[in-house]
């Protein structure tokens, strides 16, 4: 097995902290260089602190500060390798380190075809199970945010009732002596297909649980969600995750503009992605919230013409915005 280069360890602690840990709890401004806020943890309200590059808890880390890999695998339970190479991939807080990292530390390729064949495979089964009696909660969930049957079965979405552990050898992944398995914990399903039905990764919003909404299966590669419809389209807009994306896609259709998504809300576009967005206007759509508007000013800097949206401040996203009898295709179509 290869060891992990210091050059990706370093680099998976200089992710931006606040916007990170700004996914999982609300943050507040605590000092010029420090956020505040609950615990995503223990939920404890008033022992959270996050600075650029460290964070503590009182209760969880006993008042001693930690890094970024110490905060991903309390939150997700994963083993150092994987958070290593999870975290490589996120945004740090030098533009500038980020565009030019080393090609072998992103991949511009999908996974392989050991990868592929399981994940459609599970892809398959949790679309089953998803319109069967196992999947009432889920469907009555996404009808409660707007998304239809029909949005739902085109995007191929599924359930996962149990978790389950799978042998990594299934997955074309090697054994790893701290993450032996392939962890799919219980949740809604979402692929994130091309339009050559290659499937470049797979995310699990999990429900009920203060360690992470969304878990990405591990061997995935960086995708953009919907991104077939921004070859179609000049203008397109750009919201946080997938499922703002899909309802997105969903109301506007009859609009000539495309949806799009990299999953996360300060992951910003790179490599066939960014040359996919090449030219396009874009209108952001990330959530109105620390992570959001870190997110926001990334993506501005890569494409200083982007225009961000903007709705009531009542509304933290545009689901919360539908969901409160907003109109998403009269908001976008103010900005075309």
């Amino acid at each position: 097995m290869s060891t992990l280069s210091p050059s990706l360890i370093a680099r998976a602690k200089e992710v931006d902290l606040p916007a990170l840990a700004g996914r999982y709890t609300r943050l507040r401004r605590w000092t010029r260089s420090e956020y505040a806020g609950p615990c995503p943890f223990c939920g404890g309200r008033d022992r959270f602190h996050v600075q650029a590059q460290r964070w503590l808890c009182r209760k969880c880390t006993s008042g001693r500060w930690a890094d970024a890999i110490a905060f991903e695998r309390m939150r997700t339970g994963a083993g150092f390798r994987e958070t290593v190479s999870q975290l490589a991939n996120e945004p740090i807080l030098d533009p500038l380190t980020l565009a030019q990292a080393p090609a072998a530390e992103y991949s511009n390729e999908p996974p392989g075809e050991a990868w592929q064949k399981r994940g459609r495979a599970l892809v398959a089964q949790a679309a089953g199970m998803l319109w069967s009696g196992a999947g009432v909660m889920w469907r009555r969930w996404l009808r409660g945010r707007g998304i239809t049957e029909r949005t739902a079965r085109l995007a191929r979405l599924g359930c996962l009732p149990d978790r389950r552990y799978d042998p990594p050898e299934w997955w074309g992944l090697p054994r790893e002596g701290d993450r032996p398995k392939v962890w799919l914990p219980e949740g809604l399903l979402i692929p994130c297909f091309t339009r050559d039905h290659t499937l470049w990764y797979l995310t699990i919003r999990r429900l009920n649980t203060d360690r992470g909404k969304y878990v990405r299966v591990r061997g995935h590669r960086p995708g953009l969600y919907l991104g077939d419809s921004a070859l179609k389209h000049q203008i397109v807009v750009i919201t946080e995750g997938e499922l703002d994306a899909l309802l997105v896609w969903q109301e506007v259709h009859h609009l000539p503009v495309g949806v799009a998504t990299l999953g996360s809300a300060t992951a910003c576009a790179r490599g066939r992605w960014a040359e996919r967005l090449a030219g396009k206007r874009l209108l952001l759509a990330l959530d109105a919230d620390a992570a959001g508007r870190t997110g926001e000013t990334r993506w501005l800097e890569a494409y200083p013409s982007a225009v961000p949206l903007r709705w009531p401040e009542s509304s933290k996203d545009l689901t919360e915005y539908h969901q409160h009898g907003g109109n998403l295709a009269a908001l976008i179509q103010a900005h075309l």
